[in-house]
């Protein structure tokens, strides 16, 4: 019966909410759905969810849950929260309607999409901070063996992980995009120092 349940919500909340959402809405679906579980079967269940949710949404409605979750970050409402850290980047990744990150064309600005992340200095530095908080977090939860970071491309040699997807989507955005991003990554890393 829970299975049964599970894949209702999977497809009618995203079609239900398509239209309109609100702090409510996505704190549950970022924060409190998240934190009260932990099992991976439901782990990926909400990722189906998110990414649901993120084909379906129309985009004020992504553009306006995108400037939430940048909201979050900087109110520190996922702090130490790996599971709503990587809903959050998994939507924010796949919302941004970008082709594969092998495909990308450098040369070329007309892929690079609008994105709520990164239309003010203070949304960018929200979006990065998250990717980094992200994979900080990670990489203290992970015993590592060889000295080696162990991201979530140990469990998967060929994929590309959220977090540098979302950098890169980043720093194509514009030079100055690029240059925050790199002065974020220099800052966090002489941090972790």
């Amino acid at each position: 019966h829970d299975e049964y349940f599970v894949r209702i919500v999977v497809k009618w909340v995203p079609i239900l909410t398509q239209f309109c959402g609100d702090d409510a809405l996505w704190e549950l679906i970022f924060i409190e759905i998240v934190s009260d579980r932990s099992d991976s079967v439901t782990c990926d269940t909400i990722m189906s969810l998110v990414c649901n949710c993120a084909m379906r949404w129309s985009n004020e409605h992504i553009n306006a849950c995108q400037s939430w979750i940048l909201s979050q970050q900087s109110k520190c409402s996922f702090a130490g929260s790996i599971q709503s850290l990587k809903v959050s980047l998994r939507f924010l990744v796949i919302s941004s309607e970008q082709k594969p990150i092998q495909c990308f064309d450098f040369g070329n600005d007309a892929n690079v999409p609008r994105l709520a992340y990164a239309q003010t200095q203070e949304s960018t530095i929200s979006a990065i901070r998250l990717a980094l908080d992200y994979l900080e977090i990670e990489n203290h939860t992970e015993p590592s063996n060889s000295g080696i970071p162990q991201t979530e491309t140990s469990t998967g040699r060929n994929i590309i992980p959220d977090w540098l997807i979302l950098l890169v989507l980043i720093s194509k955005a514009s030079t100055q995009h690029l240059e925050r991003t790199i002065d974020c990554v220099l800052e966090h890393s002489n941090k972790a120092s």
